[in-house]
């Protein structure tokens, strides 16, 4: 067997990578929902993980990458925001993202911002996991805060997923429904 197919083979398969991905995005997604700002603790947790990470614009900081920021850490940081019912820093994480982070040739976010470079955001490709993070935070916090705008941007900002990140393979793939993941979405479902 030659190197190339060897190397192929270890390569993760991208179908079973997506799966293990909306797996572990749906039982976080549980266990966040879990956690609400009546838990014992979760408002003292919350205020130390924000105060070591997050600033007060709103940027999560990755301490341990050279304070560069992520989509995926601007998603995580709303969705904790939302379970513990914290619709300021909710607020300002959005803002920053969409400021900083938001790629106007087609809507969706670019996934690394380095504060120290002359240009911080050199790469504009968007990063799939953080666009879902976030598109699912301003979902639960369009559920959790009654607030119609936010589902609008979820549910643009799903809808700019499917059109740029999903491609349809297969006899049946012209007018298929876009996939749906996700707890509401399995529950609507049933």
């Amino acid at each position: 067997m030659d190197a190339d197919r060897r190397a192929r083979q270890r390569r993760p398969n991208g179908l079973l990578s997506c799966l293990v991905l909306l797996g572990v995005v749906i039982a976080t997604g549980c266990a966040a929902q879990s956690v609400t700002s009546s838990s014992p603790g979760s408002s003292a947790l919350w205020r130390q993980y924000s105060q070591r990470f997050v600033t007060d614009d709103g940027r999560v900081v990755d301490t341990g990458n050279g304070g560069v920021s992520h989509t995926e850490g601007q998603g995580w940081g709303m969705l904790l925001a939302v379970a513990n019912n914290d619709r300021t820093r909710f607020d300002a994480l959005w803002d920053w993202t969409r400021k900083h982070l938001r790629r106007s040739e087609h809507e969706l976010f670019a996934w690394r911002y380095d504060p120290r470079a002359s240009v911080p955001v050199a790469d504009t490709n968007n990063a799939s996991d953080g666009d879902l993070l976030i598109a699912w935070a301003l979902s639960e916090a369009a559920d959790q805060w009654k607030a119609p705008a936010l589902q609008a941007q979820s549910v643009a900002l799903r809808g700019l997923i499917v059109r740029h990140l999903v491609r349809r393979v297969g006899p049946k793939a012209a007018g298929s429904a876009p996939p749906m993941a996700g707890p509401r979405a399995l529950a609507s479902r049933r």
